[in-house]
């Protein structure tokens, strides 16, 4: 969580106790370019127990969202169906 690293049971811990009671909750996931995919894998399972939502933040969209002023990464979530 915002670039701590930390076991997965931390990891599950954490996204327990931080969405407890929000109602919607979502969570932006970028990586490393040298993990492993089923390493990403298992972080992207233990968050999907926890957050209603999930995106993948390619290093792509980081950059435009760091040169854009205009650009959120917040969520936005309009359709929640197709996102699922």
């Amino acid at each position: 969580m915002h670039s701590v690293e930390m076991s997965l049971g931390e990891l599950d811990h954490r996204l327990e106790a931080t969405f407890r009671d929000r109602v919607r909750c979502v969570v932006l996931l970028s990586a490393e370019n040298e993990l492993q995919f089923f390493e990403i894998a298992q972080v992207l399972e233990t968050v999907r127990r926890h957050a209603d939502y999930v995106a993948l933040v390619t290093p792509e969209v980081e950059k435009a969202a760091r040169s854009n002023t205009w650009l959120c990464l917040g969520p936005n979530i309009t359709f929640p169906e197709i996102l699922m």
